[in-house]
This record gives C-alpha cells, sequence and structure tokens, in this order.
C-alpha cells in the first residue's frame, strides 16, 4: 500500500455517508463502495474514517503535532489540530510512483472541495500542510 493523506476536519462531523453524498457535488468520476474510493471505476484509495474517541484519530493528530511544530505556522497547526472534529486518512492503493502522482491527482479535486466548503486541513506523507489559505511551509 502506498501513502497516507489525512482531511482533518474541524467544523464537525464527517462521515463515510456524508462524503459520498458529497462526491457528486464534486465529480460524477467518483463513488465510495465500502471503504474504497473509486474514480472512474478504479480504486484509488482505501478511506478510514476517524472521530475523537475512537482511539485511532487521537494518536494521529499527535504525530501531526508534531510534523507542524516544524513548520512557520505551527501555532496556527497546532490550533487546528486541537479543534479536530472528524479525520479522514485516504491511503492510495499504488506502488509505482508515477502512479501515486495519478492517484493524487484524482483526490485533489475532494480535498480542494471539503478546503472550500469545510474547516479542514489537508496532511500530505511526511508532514505537508495544506488549509484554505494554502500551503504551510
Amino acid at each position: 500500500m502506498g501513502q497516507y493523506i489525512r482531511c482533518i476536519i474541524t467544523d464537525g462531523n464527517l462521515t463515510r455517508d456524508q462524503l459520498a453524498r458529497m462526491l457528486p457535488q464534486i465529480s460524477r468520476r467518483y463513488r465510495l463502495e465500502g471503504d474504497l474510493l473509486l474514480h472512474d471505476a478504479e480504486a484509488k484509495a482505501v478511506l478510514e474514517f476517524n472521530h475523537p474517541g475512537d482511539g485511532i484519530m487521537e494518536d494521529d493528530v499527535e504525530l501531526l503535532k508534531r510534523y507542524a511544530q516544524e513548520k512557520q505556522d505551527s501555532e496556527h497547526l497546532a490550533s487546528m489540530l486541537e479543534k479536530a472534529t472528524s479525520m479522514i486518512a485516504a491511503q492510495d492503493m499504488t506502488q509505482q510512483a508515477d502512479e501515486k502522482e495519478a492517484t493524487r491527482s484524482a483526490l485533489d479535486p475532494i480535498w480542494k472541495w471539503l478546503l472550500a466548503n469545510r474547516q479542514a486541513l489537508i496532511v500530505y506523507e511526511g508532514g505537508h500542510f495544506v488549509d484554505a489559505d494554502g500551503p504551510h511551509p
């Protein structure tokens, strides 16, 4: 399996069913089948939906806080992470480097939509943070 991309939501709950209802607003090319996100009928990522108290989200948020400490906007990022109410962890299903970029490109419209319509923070593998204001070096 490939890399993780996490979407931290800070303005309420985001469930699998809610995302499934949002996907047609983003593009009819997307659909969910169980925990698989399909784009043009091709599985692109395994999605995991986490919430406070599930035993997973807290550990991931703590890891992301450590990454955030190294950023210029560390206080802003830490504040967003403290407000986390939901998290989607997307693990790409590719093995090859060129396929990983195609998967990331396929997922980007979803992240952009969430950034425009929700209070959200996208964290790419290795601690690369993006919110509605853009990347946080």
